[in-house]
């Protein structure tokens, strides 16, 4: 029953805020930055591993690949909606 409700919500792929040259890894999911959703658990484990391999056109790329290995994906219903 619990599977069947956390599959029925999606899932969101997030990726944790940063300042200056710290990423803030332990900031509320209220303040990560929501990247891409997907319908399965599965799928957005696959793009988050993925989204890793992809380089960015951020200005500083070493925060970027950094931040990068922080990102999670959580249930849609546990991510406050701003």
């Amino acid at each position: 029953m619990i599977v069947a409700l956390l599959a029925a919500c999606g899932w969101f792929l997030m990726l944790p805020p940063s300042h200056g040259q710290t990423i803030l890894r332990n900031a509320p999911v209220s303040q990560w930055l929501h990247v891409s959703s997907y319908d399965t658990a599965t799928a957005c484990e696959v793009e988050r591993v993925e989204f890793g391999k992809i380089p960015g056109s951020d200005p500083n790329p070493n925060l970027n690949l950094q931040a990068l290995r922080f990102t999670l994906c959580i249930p849609a219903d546990r991510v406050p909606v701003k």
